[in-house]
């Protein structure tokens, strides 16, 4: 077989061959890998599967692969390839000149004769050999796929126990990159301690709202031994403190972090753990105000002096404004007065002595005898420390229950209008906000308020304790 054209069509023939075998046997492989994938997905909906998904992909993959490895040995070879199209070529000439030994007497004329013959040979073998689909293999391949996608669409209690689980430990998994990435950050040996005893203590929690809890803990304690440094006055204490203030700040961020992602998968964290939780984002914002606040103070000191001046020009001229309004009020505004007075006395203190003054609050100031604190709401400067705490009606004594039994009589009577309140007595802020704070937080068990304005809440009363 020196032809040449003989060659090339006999080539051509052989590569047609493999082509259609690989697209055959792919079309066998891809419903062998949705079968498998299939299979992953029914597993997952009987038992709680994570990551079910990725094991189905797995699954079809490597199915595809090991049945293309085993049916390799299958594929056509130049011999079928010649053999089929010497079926095409009249008297089997091609199939006999390959057998005939190259010194034969018959092969020259049988190879001239059979290269007028070839091409319409390979015609009529691309004709024949035009198969390229498998039906049944493409319609198994369609109802596993809609198996697959309804699946998907309507996917089963363990799933979904699964999906949960999977985000779980993407938390879980973020907040160890987290504390990896501060632990390579930091020079100092005491950090990078204590960073290393939290991984393990991540590494052995089993929920997310255990490893918050740990990052929570560790977080204090890198705060507490920043202020044992800072007390220090070696430089290699400051700045090991800074070091630890870091990676307090980092931690405090992924716990707040960690805190969100939970809430958006409907797992609130525990109460004492939001109210540790809401403490640290005050902190981390006083700190944060107290920052800038210092880096302003540098550039408004120059310009305090002459604001102030002004302000006192200011208080002037609302004081005597509020001088040539007093002649002219009505009863009732001088009555208004009177009791602007009297809260003056009990808040921000009133004008000296029976000489000529002004307010030191915001509102307008009037001259003359008195202290009437104007028309104005001033501030004043007196504490407020205080809060009013209304009494208990009736007295001060400990209320006693009736156990007699109830007898048969007419109903009591009604009166509407207004009755008598007794004035509260002062008592200091700090001694009744945590009262006030108690009776929310045991109120708010029984309430089940939603976790965004349940935070908000534990906010306020932390900053208010604060303070």
């Amino acid at each position: 077989m020196d032809s040449r054209k003989i060659i090339v069509f006999t080539n051509k023939a052989n590569r047609r061959l493999k082509l259609q075998f690989w697209v055959k046997l792919l079309q066998i492989a891809v419903s062998i890998g949705l079968a498998a994938a299939l299979l992953v997905f029914l597993v997952s909906r009987l038992s709680v599967f994570p990551y079910y998904g990725f094991y189905a992909y797995c699954a079809a993959v490597l199915s595809i692969i090991i049945f293309c490895i085993w049916n390799i040995r299958h594929m056509p070879r130049r011999k079928q390839a010649i053999a089929e199209l010497d079926e095409f070529t009249p008297h089997n000439q091609l199939l006999t000149l390959t057998q005939l030994p190259a010194d034969h007497q018959f092969r020259a004329d049988l190879t001239a004769k059979t290269e007028k013959e070839l091409h319409l040979s390979y015609q009529l073998f691309k004709k024949e050999r035009n198969e390229w689909f498998l039906p049944k293999s493409l319609l198994i391949s369609l109802g596993l796929a809609v198996l697959l996608l309804l699946s998907g669409l309507f996917p089963a209690a363990a799933q979904l126990e699964a999906k949960e689980q999977e985000q779980e430990l993407e938390i879980m998994e973020e907040i160890v990159e987290e504390v990896q990435k501060q632990k390579e950050l930091a020079d100092s040996p005491l950090v990078k301690e204590q960073l290393e005893s939290l991984e393990e203590r991540l590494e052995d929690s089993e929920t997310p709202e255990e490893a918050l809890r740990e990052l929570v803990k560790k977080q204090k304690e890198l705060e507490l031994q920043k202020k044992e440094k800072m007390d220090q006055d070696s430089e290699v204490a400051q700045h090991e403190a800074e070091e630890l203030n870091d990676a307090s700040s980092q931690l405090a961020k992924q716990a707040g972090k960690t805190q969100t992602a939970l809430s958006e998968m409907g797992k609130p964290v525990a109460f004492d753990l939001q109210q540790a939780l809401a403490a640290n984002e005050l902190a981390e914002n006083l700190q944060d105000s107290k920052d800038s606040d210092a880096e302003s103070e540098d550039g408004s000191d120059d310009e305090s002096a002459p604001e102030s001046s002004s302000d006192g020009e200011q208080g002037n001229s609302a004081g005597s404004e509020g001088e040539g309004t007093s002649g002219s009020e009505s009863p009732e505004q001088a009555g208004s007065e009177e009791a602007g007075a009297g809260q003056g006395e009990s808040g921000s203190g009133a004008a000296p002595g029976e000489g000529e003054g002004h307010s030191e609050g915001e509102g307008q100031g009037q001259d003359g005898e008195g202290a009437g604190m104007g028309t104005g709401a001033g501030a004043g400067q007196g504490s407020r420390e205080l809060l009013t705490i209304p009494s208990r009606l009736g007295g001060g004594a400990d209320p006693t229950l009736d156990n007699g039994e109830l007898s048969e009589g007419a109903e009591g009577s009604f009166e509407e209008g207004p009755v008598n309140a007794e004035r509260g007595t002062v008592r200091p802020y700090q001694n009744m906000v945590g009262a006030y704070s108690d009776s929310y937080f045991s109120s708010a068990q029984r309430m089940k308020l939603p976790p965004d304005l349940q935070n908000i809440v534990e906010q306020y009363f932390s900053a208010i304790e604060s303070d």
